[in-house]
């Protein structure tokens, strides 16, 4: 394996979390989980690609690029090349569900088994932002996963609204633990909306409505992102 450029700390699934916020308290950098040895490893690899883009540029790039309103036109043009039309599919106008299970952790589980793993990889990183976590680990660009650049732009914003911070980013998953949940019904679906236009398919393959993911967010401190 390519050899990891950030410092270190592997623990049992079962202290990650507590050796992550330990982490963040010492204040000497800012820890991101990584996930299992497979995960490490893709990390490892993509950072020792050739002709990276800088944190810097990533950033400059970041701030050019305003979350949520760039990321609304960017996916409303894709639906219009796709359907012909200037609208979303159908994922709203469903009933607020009686009961939901709020979204938790996940990242130091089997996520199959749902059992601790036996090996979870935390790296420090260089910076006291963590909105910067993306650009160290030049995270994104495939697929419809944003790319590094849009990946701060959104954390920032969502770090100023709600207090989130991402916590985890293993292969095709990013975590974030918030301070504060949305208050109301509207703005837990305007939240809902930005990260329906950030992660599609946490709705279409998830909770089928944006007002089933409004009221997941309505109870939850975690969010959960996935791409394929």
């Amino acid at each position: 394996m390519p050899q990891f450029p950030f410092p270190l700390e592997t623990v049992h699934g079962l202290k990650a979390l507590e050796t992550y916020d330990r982490l963040r308290a010492e204040g000497r950098g800012t820890p991101v989980m990584l996930g299992h040895d497979e995960a490490l490893h893709r990390h490892a690899q993509h950072l020792a690609s050739p002709n990276l883009e800088t944190v810097e540029a990533i950033e400059q790039r970041a701030i050019a690029t305003p979350f949520p309103q760039a990321w609304r036109e960017k996916r409303q043009q894709e639906i219009a090349d796709l359907y012909g039309e200037d609208d979303d599919i159908a994922v709203t106008g469903g009933k607020w569900p009686e009961q939901v299970v709020p979204q938790d952790f996940a990242q130091h589980l089997n996520l199959l088994t749902r059992k601790p793993l036996e090996r979870v990889h935390i790296a420090l990183l260089p910076t006291r932002d963590p909105t910067l976590v993306p650009a160290f680990l030049h995270y994104g660009g495939w697929n419809e996963c944003p790319d590094a650049a849009g990946q701060v732009a959104a954390a920032r914003h969502w770090k100023t609204r709600f207090g989130a911070e991402i916590v985890a980013v293993a292969d095709d998953i990013v975590e974030y633990r918030v301070q504060r949940r949305p208050a109301t019904r509207a703005e837990a679906m305007e939240l809902a909306q930005e990260q329906y236009d950030f992660c599609p398919d946490i709705v279409l393959q998830g909770t089928d409505t944006l007002e089933h993911l409004a009221a997941i967010l309505m109870e939850s401190d975690w969010w959960f992102f996935w791409w394929d």
